[in-house]
């Protein structure tokens, strides 16, 4: 008998596949709906309740019952959000764009929403219909609100950063404006910040900075604004402040640091905090202006030997100094405007020849009727007042001018604190110096001692780019901030200036001898180059050239003259 033959012919289960408008909705996580708003009646696409996650579809029928799902992200209800939509009128139709969050259950997390599509008004000639389009947007929501709240606080602290601390700071004076509160605004600076990293690390320090931040947090109210001003300081917003109000918060927070050790990964550390307050706007009325002072009353606080905390308080004289900074301000704008900056350039000689090698760029303003006059006054008054970076700007660009009239000539460049931590001065020298290293191994950038520490991270950043250009940097005024060498190495250094007023008198003070002395000794251990700055005599010159200095400048030495190529060899610029 034959066995009958198998039937081989495979059996599937396999569903066809679904190309249903609402089959393809649900899978990009969307629905849709018809809202009559005179009635209040919803019509929705066949998958809204597994898109909206409700069980009870009743809701769901009308405007009122929808919105009972809402629980963030709508200042207003829906509906009269798209009543009061001015852009539709009678026979125009208006899209609209909101986003929203579902869920009223504390124990679940809100799922956000992107509600999108368009109006159409009714026989009245106001909003009538709404057609849209509901999107599940809880991933990328989440995204934007971590973004967002990077863009706008500090990473290591979780304060708001400076630029949002500014924005506290104008809206405080708004309001103070319409009489509805008075504000104190505190700068507070961590003492001893850079001992800490010199001595564990930058890492320590910034445990050390997120710690500080995290204990003053607790001794501030909710409506108390606290953001991250610099690497070491913090600005701090009162809201209905008095003067005694001002000075016991800032007592509590002396306390709160002062009292106990911040324990860090390599052990217990000793800090304590400086503060200065002025109050908003009795006191100051701009944000500028309310800044500085602040800023003011901090330096006088740091200037006391221990942790304490210093009220705002106009000196005589205040006033009249104003008045002249502002002038100054006033004439500098004009001058930059009118391009009335020149350049000086007075000569580096090398010690042991006497010969020039190098030539510093100096600021002089040419005035109205012609007059050469020293920016010296000039340029404190425009670090103030933030116009520093354009004369920092000015003097690129001429000093770019006369290196390139001068193929021979080797130039230093002063730039401010900052400029240090400014990318467009940056991307200004690398356009006009256009990849020639001919021309950058030339030019030697200046940064103080005193900027290059007050945020070392920012400041080493910028030589390490400047250095990448093919540029050379110098410390000028060494010797009149925090001085060390360890500095110098995290820096990148090329070159070292000692400050004048070291040189001007050492002749009769040991103190002084003994400290160019050493600092020679270190320098050339290190391979440094180093410059005396200020020589006035012989004497001074040959002391300085047995100690193995480098390079000497001075008045002795080389007056500066002014840098216009068609005059530049006959013109004094004292």
């Amino acid at each position: 008998m034959t066995a009958s033959p198998k039937n081989t012919t495979a059996k599937t289960n396999a569903k066809p596949a679904d190309f249903s408008l609402n089959s393809i909705m649900t899978a990009a996580g969307e629905t849709a709906y018809y809202w009559d708003l005179s009635s209040d009646k919803i019509v929705w696409a066949p998958n809204a309740p597994e898109i909206l996650n409700v069980s009870d579809i009743s809701v769901l029928r009308t405007g009122h019952g929808f919105q009972t799902l809402i629980s963030q992200g709508l200042a207003s209800p829906r509906r009269d959000l798209f009543l009061a939509n001015k852009d539709c009128q009678k026979n125009q139709d208006a899209f609209f764009s909101i986003q929203y969050a579902l869920g009223n259950d504390k124990d679940e997390k809100p799922v956000w929403f992107e509600d999108h599509g368009r109006l159409s008004p009714g026989p009245d000639g106001s909003p009538g219909i709404a057609k849209g389009v509901i999107r599940l947007i809880s991933e990328r929501y989440a995204k934007e609100q971590k973004l967002d709240f990077a863009s706008r606080h500090d990473h290591l602290t979780g304060q708001i950063n400076r630029g949002e601390l500014w924005e506290a700071i104008s809206d405080a004076l708004l309001t103070s404006d319409k009489g509805e509160n008075n504000y104190a605004l505190m700068v507070v600076g961590i003492n001893n910040l850079l001992m800490i990293n010199e001595a564990f690390g930058f890492d320590t320090g910034d445990e050390v900075i997120a710690a500080v931040a995290k204990r003053m947090r607790k001794q501030l109210r909710d409506t108390d604004v606290l953001g991250r001003f610099a690497s070491n300081k913090f600005g701090l917003l009162l809201e209905e402040a008095s003067p005694a109000a001002m000075a016991g918060t800032a007592e509590r927070l002396l306390r709160s640091i002062r009292n106990e050790v911040i324990e860090t990964t390599l052990g217990p550390v000793a800090v304590t905090i400086s503060i200065g307050g002025v109050l908003v706007p009795e006191q100051a009325k701009s944000v500028s202006e309310a800044m500085g002072f602040a800023l003011e009353a901090l330096a006088k606080a740091k200037a006391k030997p221990h942790d304490i905390f210093v009220a705002y308080a106009p000196t005589k004289g205040k006033k009249q100094t104003r008045l002249r900074n502002r002038q100054i301000a006033d004439e500098l704008i004009v001058a930059l405007r009118h391009q009335r900056l020149v350049l000086a350039l007075q000569p580096i000689v090398r010690a042991t020849t006497l010969t020039p090698v190098i030539h510093e760029c100096l600021l002089r303003i040419k005035k109205p009727n012609g007059e050469i006059i020293s920016g010296g006054e000039y340029i404190p008054v425009a670090e103030q007042l933030g116009l520093i970076r354009l004369v920092d700007y000015r003097v690129l660009e001429l000093a770019i001018d006369v290196a390139k009239y001068h193929p021979d000539m080797n130039l230093t460049i002063n730039v401010s604190g900052l400029t240090a931590t400014d990318n467009n001065w940056l991307e200004l020298l690398r356009s006009l110096t256009n990849g020639d290293h001919t021309l950058t191994s030339r030019l030697i950038i200046e940064i103080t001692e005193t900027a290059a520490i007050q945020d070392i991270e920012e400041s080493c950043l910028f030589v390490k780019r400047v250095k990448e250009l093919g540029c050379r940097v110098a410390m000028d005024d060494f010797g009149t901030g925090y001085n060390s060498f360890r500095n110098l190495q995290i820096l990148g250094i090329d070159m070292v200036k000692i400050d004048g007023s070291f040189i001007e008198n050492m002749l009769e003070n040991k103190d002084d001898q003994l400290f160019v002395r050493m600092l020679a000794d270190l320098a050339n251990a290190f391979d440094l180059e180093i410059v005396a700055e200020c020589v006035g005599d012989a004497k001074t010159i040959d002391m300085l050239t047995e100690m193995g200095v480098t390079y000497l400048q001075g008045y002795h030495l080389g007056k500066p003259i002014l840098a216009l190529p068609e005059v530049y060899r006959n013109n004094n610029a004292e």
